[in-house]
């Protein structure tokens, strides 16, 4: 099975709002093996937002998405409730792209600290 990973491009920026600034920040999910892969799939999502003239000192950071930045969901329509968990915790990931949607499912595998110390 190939290897894939989650990238985040993150589109930051702002725009004058009568008397304040809005502050913008819109996230974008990839699935791509790479960073160039990762660039290619997220540039048209982010030319949509940066084609907009009112913004103002537009920044984009593109990111792979770490384990430790995610936080353990779960789906209570299957038998894994987890009553424990708070859901006011949950952090939804959604795919941007389509094409992304129809191929991969995100999961997280949990790996032992002496078996990962031995990779």
């Amino acid at each position: 099975m190939e290897k894939v990973t989650l990238w985040e491009a993150h589109f930051m920026s702002s725009y004058h709002d009568g008397d304040s600034m809005v502050p913008v920040s819109e996230r974008f999910y990839v699935i791509a093996d790479s960073y160039k892969e990762a660039e290619e799939k997220a540039t048209p999502l982010l030319e949509k937002l940066q084609n907009n003239s009112t913004y103002k000192e537009k920044t984009v950071s593109l990111n792979v998405v770490t384990l430790e930045n995610l936080i353990v969901a779960r789906d209570s329509s299957n038998d894994g409730r987890m009553g424990w968990h708070s859901t006011t915790k949950l952090k939804p990931i959604t795919l941007s792209l389509d094409n992304d949607k129809k191929q991969f499912r995100l999961a997280i595998c949990l790996i032992p600290i002496e078996q990962s110390a031995k990779r």
